[in-house]
């Protein structure tokens, strides 16, 4: 595909209620309408998950939305008119759920009422009929063109009513667009501990040929509905290096493992498997729960059938050959995106290597710190270990910012560094 094949979409009706834009109207202008740039972002749409969506700390709002890297990129696009230019499907104060806001209290935004079930719904005065961040939590790489209708909070009806987000995207009538699926495929089945589907465990990991058959049929969609559509794909991130998966090996540091079991409420026995040298992951925000809660028993094995008959060692667990086979899906995965993004055309974003910097830095941690209530994961992170804070959306922001300015010699305005 060309760039000539550039098609100007018709002009989107301005969302029901206007918000106050997030930045200075004289530093991130947009184009002019008429002009080759203006016609190629005339409307931009942003398809994904949670990260697109902009959870953070185990809730979303609108707040939090706006402090997407979707949303920052079309602020940089429009401006004073980004309100106008990418509507989105607001949540209402304090959210669906609510955010933590301390990770020792585990207090959410709205106070003592506000609880992992909270959901306020969407702000109905911010209700507009068509969407460009159609993006929702829990999607995987075959949601956008399949409608989903259960989930525990029903996202996939908030956001879309029904429809797919393809269709949704296509209802903007887009002239360029933001792909980022794929991380659910693997985080979920990693957060898990069991990378094959077992019934109520765990939904396994999605096949390298079904994520390419998955995605080329998004993007092949996309482009069929809106001819001549621009982008930009993202590649999926290596999911152990989020930092809810940390060393087991850190658990014979005396001051961590007494730290760990303070908030696992309970002391905890490291069986033989686990050694100071050992390279098993453990997922913090997963297992510490469960061993307060009494669903897994107060002891942590670092390998697979640690304690024969049970899960120990299994679940919430990631062994040396577990890691192997997630790093070589991940890589996978991206070289699919790679070759679609080639195919397309269009700009390929890696957000692998600046996180990578952030754990070196110690932005990220590697291993959780455990006495701060606000930084726990670091300040690049939010507070469910998972998902990036408003600082990695800026990065985020930027990075694709220069990615599209590579590709389609254009000059968006990046985002100060945080």
């Amino acid at each position: 595909m060309t760039r000539s094949r550039r098609t100007v979409g018709a002009v989107l009706a301005a969302v029901a209620a206007l918000l106050t834009a997030c930045a200075d109207p004289a530093e991130v202008l947009g184009p002019p309408a008429d002009t080759p740039e203006g016609q190629l972002f005339r409307s931009y749409v942003a398809l994904g998950n949670s990260i697109t969506m902009g959870f953070q700390s185990g809730g979303v709002n609108d707040s939090l939305q706006r402090r997407s890297f979707a949303f920052l990129f079309a602020q940089q696009l429009y401006g004073e008119d980004v309100d106008e230019r990418f509507a989105y499907p607001a949540l209402a104060m304090p959210g669906c759920p609510p955010p933590i806001m301390n990770f020792q209290t585990l207090a959410r935004v709205g106070g003592a009422t506000s609880t992992g079930a909270t959901c306020l719904l969407r702000d109905e005065s911010r209700a507009s009929g068509v969407l460009n961040n159609v993006a929702w939590y829990g999607a995987y790489s075959f949601d956008p063109f399949t409608p989903v209708t259960t989930q525990a909070i029903p996202y996939p009806t908030l956001v879309l009513g029904g429809r797919t987000q393809v269709q949704r995207a296509l209802e903007a009538e887009p002239t360029f667009a933001t792909v980022w699926l794929g991380n659910n495929d693997v985080l979920v089945p990693a957060q898990a501990g069991i990378l094959t589907a077992t019934a109520g465990v765990s939904p396994g990991v999605t096949t390298v040929a079904n994520f390419t058959t998955n995605l080329n049929r998004i993007v092949d969609d996309l482009v069929a509905g809106a001819p001549g559509l621009e982008g930009a794909l993202f590649g999926v991130v290596n999911v152990t290096n989020a930092p809810t998966f940390f060393p087991a090996a850190a658990l014979f540091n005396p001051a961590f493992k007494a730290g760990f079991e303070a908030y696992a409420g309970r002391a905890v026995t490291l069986l033989p498997s686990c050694t100071p040298t050992t390279t098993s992951l453990l997922n913090f925000i997963a297992i510490v729960p469960a061993i307060r809660g009494g669903t897994h028993p107060a002891v942590i094995g670092c390998e697979k059938n640690a304690v024969p008959g049970t899960l120990v060692g299994d679940v919430y667990v990631l062994d040396a050959a577990e890691l192997a086979t997630l790093a070589s899906t991940v890589a996978a995965y991206n070289a699919a995106i790679q070759a679609a993004a080639t195919r397309l055309d269009w700009a390929y974003v890696d957000p692998n290597p600046t996180l990578v910097q952030l754990r070196a830095s110690g932005g990220i941690t590697v291993v959780p710190n455990l006495a701060s209530p606000t930084a726990i994961f670091g300040e690049y992170m939010s507070l469910d270990g998972t998902h990036p804070g408003n600082k990695s959306h800026v990065l985020i922001a930027n990075l694709l910012i220069d990615a599209v300015n590579a590709k389609y010699d254009t000059d968006i305005a990046k985002l100060p560094n945080p």
